[in-house]
């Protein structure tokens, strides 16, 4: 089948649902917080939290539509009504290394401890995290609150690296496909060749708070 770049509909009960979109990915966030693995979810949830979608259903590349949207969900997040989005996305800002120049866009992100991961797909498509590279300081916003933090990138292949990617994976194993495209089976778990998939196809950074 052809490579759409339109996401395809997918009618459920609570109506249509694109997959790939800020929405569905919100929506994934919300189910798997809501019902854990091996609960009775939504149908709707268990097509977007299985290992593969459901039939019918194409899968775009996240990329394909988060870029045009940038600059209105980091508005969003910033408003009174971040409520619509900051469970499961944040705004980093930030100074570049070389040009000073302030830069601030939305990203995804799940917390560890004290500390919050941002895991990113296609990072040989992105710079923004290159200013990470060694301890780097951002300001956060974060459910609605300015944080300060030190940004650091994890070692792509490192034991925190795996344990993050897995991490994300079992919440969300339709996550595979924006991760180099494998089925990710949560009984299992990674194997030696999705995560050489990883290391080619993933990046990591970790925030850890200032203030």
């Amino acid at each position: 089948m052809p490579r759409q770049l339109l996401g395809a509909a997918h009618p459920s009960p609570e109506g249509l649902l694109f997959v790939g979109s800020w929405p569905a990915i919100l929506h994934a966030e919300r189910q798997a917080a809501l019902h854990p693995p091996g609960s009775r979810r939504p149908r709707v949830a268990m097509a977007l939290a299985s290992a593969s979608p459901p039939l019918g259903v194409i899968v775009i590349s996240l990329n394909d539509l988060a870029t045009p949207l940038n600059g209105l969900v980091v508005a969003i997040l910033r408003s009174r009504l971040h409520f619509l989005a900051s469970r499961g996305l944040m705004v980093v800002a930030w100074s570049g290394r070389k040009t000073g120049r302030p830069f601030s866009i939305p990203v995804g992100y799940q917390p560890h401890g004290d500390a919050l991961i941002v895991l990113i797909s296609k990072p040989s498509a992105k710079s923004w995290w290159k200013n990470f590279q060694s301890p780097w300081p951002a300001e956060l916003q974060v459910r609605g609150e300015g944080r300060s933090a030190m940004g650091e990138v994890i070692p792509v292949g490192s034991p925190e690296f795996f344990e993050h990617c897995e991490r994300t994976l079992q919440r969300l194993p339709w996550m595979g496909s924006q991760f180099g495209g494998f089925r990710y089976d949560r009984a299992t778990g990674l194997d030696d060749e999705q995560r050489a998939i990883l290391c080619e196809h993933v990046g990591a950074v970790r925030f850890e708070f200032l203030d």
